[in-house]
Order: structure tokens, then C-alpha cells, then sequence
């Protein structure tokens, strides 16, 4: 995935840079806001980390003129910020777009963990090589980008707001219910009298 970083710049930046390239993604960086929105454009990038240590929120002019246009792709904006923020900066901060939040310094684990949670909003493979979400071959959990493992429902239900509910296919039904209860349930005229079970 592509990756941008804004703002940063020393160890901070080099430190981010060398995890991501590591975590197997394109990476590139930008210190003005109009510049980056060029890159961001030109170069189908799709995660923004930003650096919340911008002298007049140089981070915020960034975020706003992503979010300007629903139209255009989405990019994913996480803001690197001190472990010493408080709630209220978060909230502040996501009302002007930011998606997630990362503690300063960022850790490699942590940043894998918020690039998986990116990619599967904008819909991009979370790093070169991995393109699937993990399920249990035994109990069909899925593993969210917390390492936490989950129902496939709530999972879904989670990044898509979408709710299940209760069928059975054709297949499943002759299965479980076998063949004769199936035809007991067929009328004269050849329709199903049971449609949901």
C-alpha cells in the first residue's frame, strides 16, 4: 500500500519510514500540505500519517482538503501524536477528518495494526504480500486488526454496518432436513409452503 508521511522529519520520519518499508509498503514523504495533496493525487496513495507536532496544525490543512471531495478515493489519515493527549483533542481532531490516532513513537507492531484497520476501509491489501482477512479453518472467527478474534457477523457487521440474519440455503436444507421433509413441504402446485425456517 502507499503510503505518505507528512510533516515529520529526523528520527521521528526515519524511524516511521524504515517500519513501514519493513511492514512491505511504498512509502514517500511531504512537509507542505499543497504538495502533498499533489503526491496524494498523482501517486493513488491511500494512507496519510501525519505528524499532530505541526506548528499550527499544518496536519489539519492536509486532512481538510482530503476530505473536501467525496467523489475522489479515499485516503485513510492517521495522526502521530504524544501519548499525552487528552479525549477531547481526539474528538477535535476527528471532526476535521482524522481517522485513527497512533502514540508517538510508534512502534512497528502498532503501526501494522493501524495500516490493517486502513487498508480495510479503502479497500487495499494491507501490505505487499497480504491481501486476505485470517479466519480460523475450525470455527470461522476472524482475526480483526487488534489481533482479537471474532464472529464472522461482527466482524462485517463492524466495517460495514451490515446485519445478518437467519437462512438456510437449498443445499443445507436437504442436508440437515433430509429429503423427505423437504418434499412433505412442497404443495400440490410445486411450490415450498415453508420459505424460512
Amino acid at each position: 500500500m502507499k503510503v505518505l508521511i507528512f510533516g515529520m522529519d529526523g528520527r521521528a520520519l526515519s524511524t516511521c519510514a524504515r517500519a513501514l518499508r519493513r511492514l512491505g509498503h511504498e512509502v514517500s514523504t511531504e512537509e507542505d500540505s499543497a504538495l502533498a495533496m499533489a503526491h496524494i493525487e498523482a501517486d493513488d496513495v491511500r494512507v496519510v500519517i501525519g505528524d499532530g507536532r505541526l506548528p499550527k496544525f499544518g496536519w489539519m490543512d492536509l486532512c481538510l482538503r482530503l476530505r473536501e471531495n467525496p467523489a475522489k478515493p479515499y485516503v485513510y489519515f492517521i495522526l502521530l501524536e504524544s501519548r499525552h493527549v487528552d479525549e477531547s483533542h481526539e474528538e477535535w481532531a476527528g471532526s476535521a477528518g482524522v481517522d485513527d490516532f497512533i502514540d508517538r513513537p510508534a512502534d512497528e507492531r502498532e503501526l501494522r495494526r493501524r495500516l490493517r484497520r486502513a487498508a480495510s476501509v479503502v479497500g487495499a491489501p494491507a501490505t505487499g504480500e497480504e491481501s486476505g482477512v485470517p479466519v480460523c479453518t475450525h470455527c470461522h472467527r476472524v482475526q480483526d486488526e487488534q489481533d482479537h478474534w471474532q464472529a464472522l457477523e461482527g466482524y462485517v457487521r463492524a466495517r460495514l454496518g451490515t446485519q445478518f440474519s437467519a437462512a438456510i440455503c437449498p443445499d443445507c436444507y436437504i442436508k440437515n432436513f433430509g429429503p423427505e421433509f423437504h418434499s412433505n413441504q412442497i404443495g400440490s402446485g410445486g411450490q415450498k409452503k415453508l420459505t424460512e425456517v
